[in-house]
Formats: structure tokens, C-alpha cells, sequence
């Protein structure tokens, strides 16, 4: 399935119409149209926007037999390709929390910091 189909899919499946999904993303119910129609492919910024809105995550609107390479296209495009795979991994993770989870998360990241041992020193990386 192409991103436009998955958007759609999961769209319908949360009871969503276009309007209302392009008022939650902050996105025009026409350009939402021109994605599920496979007129317009959307920018990784905007899927990103699109499935937090959704409730979901980039990669699941990537879905597909082709998903992984075309994911690890758009995170090249967006200059994202320095994570390594456990960084990627997080992000993945944490796009899937509602607000409140993200919020508690940021806070538990940051007290991590506050410990030597877990901090990056400037002669070694994780």
C-alpha cells in the first residue's frame, strides 16, 4: 500500500474525515485528499504531522513491502541519517506516545543525564 492508501486506511479506521484530520495536523482537507489519492506524496515532515495527528506512527504510514527502504529515504531527506539504529529506534518509539507519555519520557531521558555514566564523554560515544 502506498502512504496516501495507509493515511486513508487509518484515517477511516479513527473515524476521521478529511476535514477533521486536516484540522488536527494543521494540513488543508485538499491536500489530505491529494495524499490518500495518490496525487501528492507528502513531505516526511508532514507524514510525521499526519501520524501524530493520527495517533500513530511514520513508519506505520510507510507500511508495505517496501516500508523500511522508503522510510530510510525520507529520513535522508530530512537529514535525519545521523541516528544510528538504536536512535532511530527511540524515535520510532516515542512517536508513538500521546503527549502526556512524551512528556514523562523527555523527563526521564533528561534525569539520565544528570548521571556521569550514562553521559557521552568527548573521547567515547554509546
Amino acid at each position: 500500500m502506498t502512504v496516501g492508501e495507509n493515511i486513508k486506511k487509518t484515517r477511516i479506521e479513527k473515524g476521521l474525515t478529511q476535514k477533521r484530520l486536516g484540522e488536527l495536523c494543521g494540513i488543508s482537507e485538499s491536500n489530505i485528499r491529494k495524499y490518500e489519492n495518490n496525487k501528492q506524496n507528502p513531505k516526511y515532515e508532514t507524514v510525521i504531522k499526519i501520524a501524530k495527528a493520527l495517533d500513530s506512527s511514520p513508519l506505520k504510514l510507510y507500511n508495505g513491502p517496501d516500508a523500511q527502504v522508503e522510510f530510510d529515504e525520507m529520513l535522508k531527506k530530512s537529514m535525519l541519517m545521523k541516528y544510528d539504529k538504536m536512535e532511530n529506534e527511540l524515535l520510532e518509539t516515542f512517536w508513538l506516545l500521546n503527549k502526556k507519555g512524551a512528556t514523562i519520557a523527555l523527563e526521564r531521558l533528561k534525569e539520565l543525564t544528570e548521571i556521569p555514566r550514562y553521559v557521552n564523554d568527548d573521547e567515547q560515544s554509546v
